[in-house]
């Protein structure tokens, strides 16, 4: 009887464990969705806060940055590096973000960190070292890396479902940049010649890992270009996100909900049977 009893109570707690561990990855990911835009909002209010001062510096530092690059590319893959390491001279805060991605179609908002390092690429998406900074110059293109989904995050889960003239907004020392989708391709690691500046253009490319289910040993690469529209500069057109996108977060917070509740009912009868 007692070694039955010692069956059925580790059997509860394999059960509470077995239930909770994947609950938490779920119920992160519902966090971060919720809270999105309040994070978005808080960060273009710490912009608006900022110094004039701090921010002249830190757009001259970061001009000088992609001055220094002189349209050379030379990158280091991040998805295949490890202990990948790089350095923060452009902000007072190396950990702070440097700027924020939204992208309406695909219901993104992600911040931009400089350095796709391991700690960076955890927290949001991250420019590759190498490639210039997304501050909206001629003859640049900025690079932006996130993972093909993350243990707490989709980051750029959804990014193939992008088409051409889709929006992508970057938020930068209180000025707000569209590009528009003009291309895609998928290349092997380490292809940096894809990635070069093209005359004359401003342009951003978002690179994520490919195919979606691994082993993932190609690079999808998604090209942007600058647009100007003085009527849409300072707000972000309401976009209905694609059906795939929405149905894909519907299913995270149903399983969130779900694995909630068959977690409370498990405890229950858990507490209940040690009470019995």
């Amino acid at each position: 009887m007692k070694r039955k009893t010692i069956k059925r109570k580790i059997g509860y707690l394999l059960v509470i464990v077995g239930i909770a561990l994947p609950l938490s990855g779920f119920l992160q990911i519902s966090f971060n969705e919720l809270s999105k835009d309040a994070n978005y909002n808080k960060f273009i209010e710490l912009q608006n806060n900022k110094e004039e001062s701090t921010k002249e510096e830190e757009l001259k530092k970061a001009i000088d940055y992609n001055k220094s690059i002189k349209g050379e590319v030379s990158a280091i893959d991040p998805f295949d590096a490890r202990d990948y390491k790089t350095t923060n001279d452009i902000q007072k805060n190396g950990d702070e973000v440097f700027a924020y991605i939204s992208i309406p179609s695909l219901d993104i908002k992600k911040p931009i960190y400089i350095g796709a390092t391991d700690a960076n690429m955890a927290k949001g998406v991250a420019t590759i070292e190498g490639t210039a900074l997304p501050i909206g110059e001629k003859n640049t293109r900025a690079v932006i890396a996130g993972h093909r989904g993350y243990y707490r995050d989709l980051m750029f889960l959804n990014l193939e479902e992008l088409k051409e003239n889709d929006e992508i907004f970057i938020d930068i020392a209180g000025e707000r940049q569209e590009y528009r989708v003009v291309g895609f391709e998928v290349v092997n690691p380490n292809e940096w010649e894809k990635l070069k500046p093209l005359e004359g253009k401003e342009m951003i490319t978002l690179l994520t890992c490919h195919p979606l289910k691994p082993p993932r040993r190609q690079r999808l690469l998604v090209n942007a270009e600058r647009v100007y529209d003085e009527e849409k500069k300072d707000t972000i057109k309401d976009v209905e996100p694609n059906k795939n996108a929405s149905n894909r977060m519907l299913l995270v917070h149903i399983v969130s909900l779900v694995g909630i509740i068959l977690e409370l009912i498990v405890i229950v009868k858990f507490i209940r049977f040690l009470l019995s």
